[in-house]
C-alpha cells in the first residue's frame, strides 16, 4: 500500500501532538471541594494548601470564593493533604488525597471557631517534645489533685484555727505535688503575714502573681504587706 508524502507528515504530526498531549492529560488532576463553618455556612477567602505529603517543596495555594469553594487542577501523581486557614478558626485538615486524572478528588472541610495554630506535621521535634512534656506534666497534676486538695483543706482548716505554723507545713506538702497553685502560695502568705513573716509573705505573693497574672485579689494583698512593711509608694 502507498502513502503519499502529504499523509505521512500528516500522520507523524498527528502522532507527536498525541505523544505530547497524553503527559499534559495526565497532569489534569483536580482537588476541589467546599469550606463551611460549624453553621455550615460558606467561608470566604479561606486560604487553601494542597501539599505533598512527601515534599514540602510540592505545595499549591489558592482560596474560596464567594461560595466557600475552591478548585486546584495540574497535579503530579502523589499523595497529598489539604490544610485550610480562615481568621477566627482552628485549621481545618483533610489528612490524604490521592488526585487522579479521572475524576475531581472533593475535600470539603468543615472548620471550628477557634485561633490558628500548627498542626503535628507542622511542628518541630523540639516543639513536639516540649507538647509531650505539658501532656505528661498536666496528667501528673491531675493524678495527684484529690491529694492536693485534701492537703490544702488541711491548710485552711489550722489557718482558720489560727495554727499558721502548722498550715503553712500542709501547704508546702501540697505545693510539693503541685507546684503551680497560685491560690495556695496566696494562702500561705497571708499565713506568713499574720505572723508578721512579711517579706516571706511578699516573696509568695510574687511568686502567686507570675503564675496567676491576672488575679487582682494577689495585687491587693501584696499591696498591703507592702503597707505594712512601710513601702507606702509601693503599695499604692
Amino acid at each position: 500500500m502507498h502513502i503519499s508524502s502529504r499523509n505521512f507528515v500528516l500522520s507523524v504530526v498527528c502522532f507527536l501532538a498525541l505523544a505530547f498531549a497524553l503527559p499534559v492529560m495526565a497532569q489534569n488532576r483536580i482537588v476541589q471541594g467546599k469550606v463551611t463553618d460549624d453553621k455550615d455556612q460558606p467561608v470566604v477567602g479561606a486560604s487553601v494548601t494542597i501539599q505533598a505529603t512527601d515534599s514540602k517543596a510540592r505545595s499549591y495555594t489558592t482560596k474560596t470564593d464567594k461560595k466557600g469553594a475552591y478548585i486546584y487542577m495540574g497535579f503530579p501523581a502523589g499523595e497529598y493533604r489539604v490544610v485550610v486557614r480562615a481568621p477566627g478558626f482552628e485549621p481545618g485538615l483533610w489528612p490524604s488525597v490521592r488526585p487522579n486524572s479521572s475524576a475531581p478528588s472533593v475535600c470539603d472541610i468543615k472548620l471550628a471557631p477557634g485561633q490558628d495554630h500548627k498542626l503535628p506535621f507542622e511542628m518541630s521535634q523540639q516543639e513536639i517534645e516540649e507538647i509531650k512534656k505539658e501532656m505528661e506534666k498536666a496528667e501528673k497534676r491531675k493524678q495527684s489533685s484529690a491529694e492536693v486538695q485534701s492537703l490544702f483543706d488541711a491548710g485552711l482548716q489550722l489557718a482558720q484555727q489560727e495554727k499558721y505554723a502548722d498550715a503553712i507545713e500542709q501547704f508546702k506538702k501540697a505545693l510539693e505535688k503541685d507546684p503551680e497553685q497560685a491560690n495556695i502560695l496566696g494562702n500561705m502568705a497571708d499565713c506568713y503575714s499574720k505572723m508578721d513573716k512579711n517579706q516571706d509573705a511578699l516573696d509568695l505573693y510574687e511568686k502567686a502573681i507570675k503564675i496567676k497574672p491576672d488575679d487582682a485579689a494577689l495585687y491587693t494583698n501584696m499591696g498591703v504587706i507592702l503597707s505594712k512593711m512601710g513601702k507606702n509608694t509601693e503599695s499604692q
